[in-house]
């Protein structure tokens, strides 16, 4: 199993419609049992259904985007874990920043990889990916 947050922010990484892999040495892991977790993917130990979660919060949401989708990409299929359209996505009352929670369990082959990406369409390439409040987590179910 492991936990992991971003360690600083990300900025202007996406709302053009660009999808932004969350993998590189801009992780800090809190636990990592295995040493399976590596700049953000996520490689696993054995076979098994594993339940990934992810907490991504995202700032300068514009009222001009329309679409907001995390994907946990793994090397047998890719999931979307979460998906906002026009008029869910835009200026809200806390500056325009969501808090995206998703969970997710599936298969991954042993030596597959799974990891995170984050896509905002219709806009500007002008949203961050904020680090404290970012985080991807994940453990063998059976």
């Amino acid at each position: 199993s492991f936990q992991a947050t971003i360690t600083s922010r990300l900025e202007n990484v996406t709302g053009d419609d660009t999808t932004y892999d969350l993998t590189g040495a801009i992780w800090t892991e809190y636990k990592d049992q295995g040493n399976d977790l590596s700049n953000g993917t996520f490689t696993a130990p054995v076979d098994g259904n594993y339940q990934f979660e992810a907490m991504i919060r995202l700032l300068d949401i514009a009222s001009s985007h329309d679409r907001v989708q995390v994907i946990l990409v793994t090397s047998n299929k890719n999931y979307i874990l979460t998906e906002l359209h026009a008029g869910h996505v835009g200026a809200d009352s806390s500056g325009n920043r969501y808090a995206l929670t998703c969970m997710k369990q599936c298969w991954i082959d042993a030596s597959d990889a799974a990891y995170l990406t984050v896509r905002v369409d219709a806009g500007s390439k002008v949203v961050d990916i904020v680090e404290t409040d970012t985080e991807f987590a994940g453990s063998l179910i059976c």
